[in-house]
């Protein structure tokens, strides 16, 4: 059980966790570890070889040429990892919500198992049941999420997935089955020599109440990566079929911390705590604390620590803000972070240099060590220091 300190109205308060952060992401890597998944590690944000991604957007990015080649093969028929991911722009553009939805980030982590060439079983076993079952041992034994909150997604057309859920044990009743735009998925636009995709199968954690129009919070994805897709749509059987998993981090964390937002679990509590320390040093007319803070201020303080994480993990990887491509992303977080600290706080200063060692000094740079060794460190501050300061 761990402690994270909050100040509130200037007293020192603990808010207790039993299951923090850290602790899912070690579960998870250890459990699969044992079911026969080799380890992998995090690939960096900014794409290898891969013009097709601004940065990496999901945990089965690195592993696009295992799904799309027989000849590449993978280090391990199955893989499991814990990859940093980023969305801001493209497909997957959830920017303007960051701070103001319960759960939208721009930086995220995803848990990730899969499986390269998969056939059924000599006796009989589906190729899909493995990583269903595995997924719901894990939710229900490992995290102990009651299994009573808990609904299953499928693809309306694919009756097996269904019949594997109803032999683990779950009631009919808790089995949704959904068209294509829920539950099929596509790893891009249908292409001439085809594009690998297929029917997905969801876990879903019922919160009680409804948020941001939800109440079923999607915790769980299996893509059962089974046809590929050509130019009129037509689908035709892989030779080898392979499996996709992913499951958002900070989501589990919020679920197993009793949260409605992932803003006040463990990893993000802790950060903007520091934040709003930060901000009444500077301006201390604002008689500021969190007991006081207007719904405007709050967003502002979400806003700027989904920030600063993603800030300090691309210039970890030697990114610097620009006009275009990359450095323009960039740069959108950075004058996103001043207009918010400017509007809610009256920062009229750079301030963002003084918040980066806060991630850098946090839980999550023991994860990824590259935190803790930027290169040039000063000479990057400076960089972020100078956008600010032409923006003010």
């Amino acid at each position: 059980r761990r402690s994270v300190r909050v100040v509130v109205g200037g007293c020192k308060k603990h808010r207790s966790y039993s299951t923090t952060t850290s602790h899912i992401r070690s579960s998870f890597l250890n459990y699969f570890s044992q079911n026969g998944y080799q380890p992998h590690s995090a690939s960096p944000l900014i794409p290898e070889n891969d013009e097709s991604l601004t940065f990496v957007n999901s945990g089965m990015c690195q592993f696009k040429p295992f799904f799309l080649s027989e000849q590449i093969k993978p280090p391990h028929n199955k893989l499991c990892s814990v990859q940093k991911c980023l969305r801001i722009g493209g497909k997957h553009n959830d920017f303007e919500n960051v701070g103001k939805t319960a759960r939208h980030h721009t930086l995220f982590e995803m848990l990730g198992n899969f499986s390269f060439g998969e056939t059924d079983k000599p006796n009989g076993q589906s190729w899909k049941h493995e990583s269903c079952d595995l997924a719901w041992t894990f939710l229900t034994r490992e995290l102990k999420i009651p299994k009573d909150k808990l609904y299953i997604t499928t693809f309306e057309g694919d009756p097996e997935t269904v019949q594997i859920w109803q032999n683990l044990g779950i009631p009919s009743d808790r089995i949704i089955q959904k068209g294509a735009a829920d539950n099929f998925w596509s790893m891009g636009a249908p292409t001439a020599s085809g594009t690998p995709c297929g029917p997905c199968t969801e876990i879903h954690y019922d919160q009680g109440i409804e948020i941001d129009g939800e109440r079923l919070l999607e915790v769980w994805n299996i893509v059962f990566m089974q046809s590929s897709q050509g130019l009129n749509n037509e689908l035709t059987p892989l030779s080898r079929k392979s499996i996709d998993t992913g499951a958002g981090l900070e989501r589990l964390a919020s679920v197993l911390q009793g949260r409605h937002t992932t803003f006040e679990t463990d990893q993000f509590l802790s950060l903007i705590s520091q934040i709003e320390q930060f901000v009444a040093s500077k301006n201390p007319k604002l008689n500021f604390s969190s007991e006081s803070r207007t719904p405007q201020q709050t967003v502002a303080l979400r806003v700027i620590a989904d920030h600063i994480r993603a800030i300090t993990f691309l210039i970890s990887e030697g990114l610097t803000p620009g006009h275009r491509d990359r450095p323009h992303k960039l740069r959108q977080l950075i004058r996103r972070s001043v207009t918010f600290g400017y509007v809610a706080f009256g920062l009229d200063k750079p301030f963002l240099r003084h918040l980066i060692p806060l991630v850098i000094s946090s839980d999550i740079a023991n994860v990824y060590t590259e935190l803790k060794n930027i290169p040039n460190l000063e000479e990057m501050l400076n960089h972020i220091e100078a956008d600010e300061t032409a923006f003010f």
